[in-house]
């Protein structure tokens, strides 16, 4: 759960930056599935939301403060079988002045 929860959050960082977007990043919510045992390697993978709802968050966060994106993170086996996936909402809230 938790390396799932900072890929997401990496992956938010990673966008928010891209996106000019300043403040501290919040987990508002964590959701998580565990399909499969996972018997090798611990590798997790955190998917960029789609350009368009880049672009809602960017607008969000210049008129309301606040950005939100909702990060999927997949953990798959040796085999490419996904064993854990991870839904997560993260908040950018914008630095009060």
């Amino acid at each position: 759960y938790n390396l799932c929860v900072i890929a997401g959050w990496g992956m938010t960082q990673l966008k928010a930056e891209a996106l000019g977007l300043k403040g501290d990043i919040v987990v508002a919510k964590g959701e998580i599935n565990y399909l499969r045992p996972l018997r090798g390697r611990l590798v997790a993978t955190a998917y960029a939301p789609a350009p368009e709802i880049l672009e809602k968050a960017q607008h969000h966060h210049t008129g309301l403060g606040k950005s939100v994106f909702h990060i999927e993170v997949s953990v798959p086996d040796e085999n490419g079988k996904t064993c854990v996936k991870f839904s997560g909402k993260y908040a950018v809230l914008a630095a009060q002045t």
